[in-house]
């Protein structure tokens, strides 16, 4: 295995039809990138033996899913992926985070869409993005298309997720766009400037400056993007101006991006969720998968 690919994934399941398409596609990326996986079941009312029964089925499944890839060629080669089942009972939040502490995967891929999230960002999703040290992939149907979406705001909190995308952008391969998007916020103008010793006026005066802002901003993007084209990856910068946390959003779905890529903090900074205002708003405003990245002290 190459340094620095992913190994291991852990990937909490429920019995749900969510949860079904979620194995599904856990195995397609164990496969195309040369992973473990392990699944967990948390039983509430069922049985343990029931819990296990399905578990293993799961696993059983995944792994043949994972080896048709490799065998298609669409994998990463190397050994075959390994399946582990692990059932548990008690508190779902608490024993997902219990299991990645136990595994240390790379990443957990979680489904949005199960009984274990309530239908969108429930409590048990809140609290492992809140405690998690592994990225978490929260997946709420599988991605269609190939564009990756990278918000990044100029920080060093938010260019931590660039080598998750580098690994991510080879689940397609050549079929992979990546878009970096950096959302310049309009530059603070003062109103009561002396027009008087400007060259052309006020409104040229601000569409100056709005340009100057969008030109760095541009310059930022363009040192990333020569970084990733230079390894292969087929990338386009956008620059736009506004609220990070609105435009994001409203980029992701027009552009009908099939994964964000972001970090939980950047420039806004923690809050009482345990991830930045932007991510935040990222999270509960778009419909495609979103992996979220936490930075580690």
């Amino acid at each position: 295995m190459k340094e620095g690919s992913y190994r291991r994934m852990l990937v909490p399941l429920d019995g749900s039809e969510a949860a079904e398409k979620l194995y599904r596609y856990a195995a397609e990326v164990a496969g195309r990138l040369g992973m473990d996986m392990d699944f967990l079941y948390v039983c509430q009312s069922e049985s343990r033996f029931m819990c296990r029964t399905y578990l293993e089925q799961v696993a059983g499944l995944a792994q043949g899913i994972a080896r048709q890839v490799q065998s298609a060629g669409g994998g990463a080669g190397g050994r075959p992926a390994a399946t582990r089942a692990v059932v548990a009972s008690g508190d779902v939040a608490g024993e997902i985070l219990r299991g990645a502490g136990d595994s240390r995967p790379d990443f957990i891929m979680m489904s949005a869409g199960s009984r274990l999230l309530g239908g969108g960002l429930g409590s048990v999703a809140q609290k492992v993005v809140h405690a998690s040290r592994a990225p978490v992939w929260l997946l709420r149907a599988p991605p269609a298309g190939g564009t990756m979406l990278v918000p990044l705001d100029g920080s060093d909190l938010a260019e931590l997720v660039l080598p998750h995308a580098e690994r991510l952008a080879r689940l397609k391969g050549s079929e992979m766009d990546i878009v970096l998007l950096r959302v310049c916020e309009a530059p603070d103008l003062l109103a009561d400037y002396p027009e008087a010793i400007m060259p052309h006026g006020w409104d040229e005066h601000v569409r100056e400056v709005v340009a100057g802002s969008e030109h760095a901003c541009g310059l930022y993007l363009e040192e990333v993007q020569q970084h990733l084209e230079g390894s292969g990856f087929r990338v386009r910068s956008e620059v736009l101006l506004g609220n990070p946390a609105a435009v994001i959003p409203d980029y992701a779905e027009k552009q009908a991006a099939s994964l964000v890529v972001i970090s939980s903090h950047g420039r806004s900074g923690p809050s009482s969720s345990g991830y930045g205002h932007v991510a935040g708003k990222v999270l509960a405003g778009v419909n495609c998968p979103v992996f979220l990245v936490r930075p580690q002290p």
